[in-house]
């Protein structure tokens, strides 16, 4: 991930805080002007995931049968398109600066047209403060995204928003009714 900054300016304005406050409150004051800590641990979540030179773009976002041993996902469900069913998923992210990836394959009716979009309703019912819940749609048969920005983000309890998803997506968000999760806590 490139955001065009100086390691070196960074960790000189870290090391040469004299105001013996706290590493990660020197780090967040030099970060301030660049869209602060929480912004850019995000971006490094989502391209550590799904960029082409993530760091664990070599492994499997979703195996949805065999061995789950390598997945990136730590949680993952199927939902059929037009069935109306909803699938839930409760985070528990450690403090600090966390994520975790919910993989949700989604599959057509037994009438459904393939190769169709829907929407997909993808809500947050309840949030722990600091949680965002971002919501990536990943085509099927592809592991990694051009861009590793989310289609949407979702920053507050009872926030939902409607993703367009089709079938043998795969997608990432935190406690949604919907496409595939990933929460990122700060």
């Amino acid at each position: 991930m490139d955001r065009g900054m100086n390691f070196r300016g960074m960790f000189e304005a870290v090391a040469g805080d004299t105001a013996l406050v706290p590493p990660e409150r020197s780090l967040a004051a030099f970060l301030g002007s660049r869209g602060g800590m929480e912004t850019l641990y995000r971006e490094f979540a989502a391209w550590m995931i799904f960029a082409r030179g993530g760091f664990l773009s070599k492994y499997p976002l979703a195996t949805f049968s065999g061995a789950t041993d390598r997945d990136v996902a730590g949680a993952r469900s199927t939902l059929t398109l037009g069935s109306g069913r909803e699938i839930t998923r409760a985070f528990e992210l450690p403090e600090g600066y966390a994520a975790q990836l919910w993989a949700i394959r989604l599959q057509k009716a037994a009438r459904g047209k393939s190769g169709s979009r829907e929407p997909v309703l993808v809500k947050v019912n309840e949030k722990t403060s600091g949680m965002v819940v971002d919501v990536f749609v990943v085509p099927s048969g592809q592991r990694t995204l051009s861009s590793a920005a989310p289609v949407k983000s979702l920053f507050t309890e009872d926030s939902s928003a409607l993703v367009k998803a089709g079938v043998g997506t795969s997608s990432a968000c935190s406690p949604p009714t919907g496409t595939s999760a990933r929460g990122t806590r700060r």
